[in-house]
């Protein structure tokens, strides 16, 4: 006979994150200054785990952390849409709440910036972060970001992110997160 937990299981995970997922959405729908001290602590029990975010906790008090998470709004892509390209200035930092999204690099940067013209580096899922180089380096988007699904994003921008986070600690964040990314 078949184990019916072996069917329930996948089931009430799927549902819960999709009901995690919408009061996520309901709280960044809020708006910067309208969330309650509840509305914080739900949206830290998520986003601690992102490896920016937990990075940040290893250095800064929780009250710059809860700044971060009063903060960020949301953001909807389609799918085939391009949520940045390479060379554009950065003014956002992402993290994916829901679908996939693909980095890719040009082959050749003096042709157009279209999917086919792209090599594809990675898929990145929910949970990951990007954009955060071209905050703290002013430099230019290093690739685009393309959606292939539907995808729900937190977004935080630059100009609250460096406000927030004083750009020292935040350099040394992201050399944290570079020296990971190269181990991988």
């Amino acid at each position: 006979m078949n184990n019916p937990e072996k069917f329930l299981v996948p089931f009430v995970i799927h549902n819960f994150y999709k009901n995690y997922l919408k009061e996520m959405k309901r709280i960044l729908e809020k708006g910067i200054g309208k969330r309650s001290d509840s509305d914080i602590r739900f949206l830290s029990t998520y986003l601690k785990y992102n490896d920016f975010f937990f990075n940040l906790a290893k250095m800064k008090d929780k009250s710059t952390l809860n700044q971060c998470y009063r903060h960020i709004s949301l953001e909807f892509h389609k799918k085939s849409q391009f949520i940045f390209h390479f060379g554009q200035k950065g003014d956002k930092f992402y993290v994916l709440l829901k679908g996939e999204v693909q980095l890719l690099l040009p082959k050749d940067s003096t042709k157009e910036l279209t999917s086919e013209n792209m090599i594809d580096i990675k898929n990145l899922g929910v949970g990951s972060s990007f954009g955060e180089l071209a905050l703290f380096s002013n430099k230019p988007r290093t690739a685009s970001i393309l959606a292939i699904e539907d995808c729900d994003l937190a977004v935080l921008k630059k100009r609250d992110f460096r406000k927030i986070l004083c750009i020292e600690k935040f350099l040394e964040i992201c050399e944290n997160l570079l020296i990971r990314g190269v181990r991988r």
